[in-house]
């Protein structure tokens, strides 16, 4: 069954994607205006930038978080210094915000969703009986899943 099939239940949970429609469709923001060409291509909107007809395509919002959930928040953010806004939308709605001491205080509906949709759909743990099967299989083959893992890479440079 295609991804798109399996996934289809996984959708870019609610404060998650409110911070990164604030980055993404935010015409302040200049780095994201190839983004936000494809979010808004079918949105028409006034000289006041009032939506007059369209709505968002929300693809771009799922497709990154089925990503997430499927490979995990990498520990190392590919280009953070360029794109501190969505690495930090997404760290604190999806892991948690650092305190004071240190400690990273997890809660919210955001946490929860990730880490459940996360027990079923995570290439490496998921129940899935579609991701079970592939990764028993990329398991089976030596260097399987560091292959798919390289090949899905956020820094093109590891694929």
């Amino acid at each position: 069954a295609p991804y798109e099939e399996i996934l289809e239940d996984v959708v870019c949970p609610p404060m998650l994607k409110k911070k990164l429609r604030a980055i993404w469709e935010n015409e302040k923001v200049t780095e994201y205006s190839v983004v936000r060409s494809i979010v808004l291509s079918d949105v028409y909107k006034d000289e006041h930038g009032h939506i007059l007809e369209g709505e968002p395509d929300e693809t771009l919002y799922d497709t990154l978080y089925r990503f997430l959930v499927l490979f995990g928040i990498p520990e190392e953010k590919f280009e953070q210094r360029k794109c501190p806004l969505v690495w930090k939308a997404i760290t604190e709605s999806l892991c948690g915000k650092a305190t004071k001491s240190g400690r990273i205080k997890k809660q919210g509906t955001d946490i929860s969703q990730f880490e459940r949709d996360s027990d079923v759909y995570s290439v490496l743990t998921g129940s899935e009986r579609h991701i079970a099967r592939a990764r028993e299989a990329l398991s089976s083959m030596e260097g399987g899943l560091d292959l798919l893992f390289n090949l899905c890479s956020f820094d093109p440079r590891s694929r």
